[in-house]
């Protein structure tokens, strides 16, 4: 178990940590597309433009949130859709997207791989947030420094 960890969620996501902090929020779902895509001509986007597509989800791995995150909200959509199954380090999953893999569902960061282009999906109801989750009842004088110290620089700047 760490003492910090950063996991994305919905709004009612965490509530069980008394160590749960916002970062950031996210109102609407983002999409990477190949730059060859032919939705990527379009000035706006939806959902139901993406039935029947092939999406690339967050790698299987111990951390089950994000991919989790990912399932559930394309079940929310109500649109047929096919994964891509085939496994692959977070180092580079980002690059099965220019290859022509599938689309990345994908909200928590503007970087996108080359020969891809990145897109917002207009559909409401998809708000997602970045969490700093700690350990309330850590001992260690580090991580108790460091959520002394972010805490304080965040009060700052608000």
């Amino acid at each position: 178990m760490a003492d910090i960890a950063f996991a994305v969620g919905r709004e009612t996501d965490f509530q069980d940590f008394s160590g749960r902090i916002v970062l950031t929020r996210y109102p609407k779902m983002k999409v990477h597309l190949p730059s060859d895509h032919p939705l990527c001509k379009r000035s706006s986007l939806r959902f139901q433009d993406l039935q029947n597509e092939t999406f690339i989800l967050y790698p299987s791995m111990k951390e089950t949130f994000t991919r989790e995150l990912q399932l559930s909200m394309l079940k929310q959509s109500g649109i047929s859709f096919r994964i891509y199954e085939e496994s692959c380090s977070p180092f580079f999953f980002d690059l099965l997207v220019p290859i022509g893999k599938g689309i990345r569902l994908w909200n928590w960061t503007d970087r996108t791989a080359p020969n891809s282009v990145l897109m917002t999906l207009e559909d409401d109801g998809y708000e997602t947030f970045l969490y700093m989750l700690y350990d309330e009842k850590t001992e260690n004088p580090t991580t108790l420094s460091f959520i002394e110290g972010f805490l304080r620089f965040r009060k700052e700047r608000r």
